[in-house]
């Protein structure tokens, strides 16, 4: 091996961060429920064959990030797709929800159930499951932040 340094070239952020982007417009939208309609049949006939559900983040972010290249290849495609991502992943785990809630009710042989008493737990648990997301991607952020505080100390405590 060669004593000599290498220099590493500094790490291009994907977003500029000085520029402002519009990450929820019309093609966010309507392409987030034409995906959560996709996958939510699809999900909700897997978990009715084989009792399981799958999530449906990863293949709704390849196939949104294949959309935005052929349709809008713009520079704020990775925003408008992790939005569309939100949008789909959030409808497969409300009806993942629905699936296990559901069939409960048969076994416990509830009959005197009105349509809104079935569905508000099951919004509720969508909700809910999106918070619970929203609150760890802060933790992790939170999480990372301190530790690159943390480095910086340490680095400033080996100068001095």
């Amino acid at each position: 091996m060669s004593d000599e340094v290498r220099s590493i070239p500094p790490i291009e952020p994907v977003l500029d961060p000085k520029k402002d982007y519009v990450e929820i417009n019309s093609y966010v939208v309507f392409w987030g429920l034409f995906y959560a309609a996709v996958f939510t049949l699809a999900v909700g006939y897997l978990c009715l064959k084989i009792g399981q559900t799958v999530d449906a983040f990863a293949p709704v972010s390849v196939l949104a990030m294949g959309t935005a290249v052929i349709f809008k290849a713009e520079q704020n495609a990775f925003a408008e797709t992790s939005t569309i991502q939100a949008i789909a992943s959030s409808s497969t785990n409300t009806l993942a929800g629905a699936m296990f809630f559901l069939p409960a009710l048969y076994i416990w042989n509830v009959t005197d159930v009105s349509f809104v008493q079935m569905a508000i737990p099951i919004i509720l648990g969508g909700c809910f499951r999106c918070f619970y997301y929203a609150l760890c991607s802060v933790a992790i952020s939170l999480r990372k932040c301190t530790m690159c505080i943390r480095s910086q100390v340490v680095v400033l405590q080996r100068k001095y």
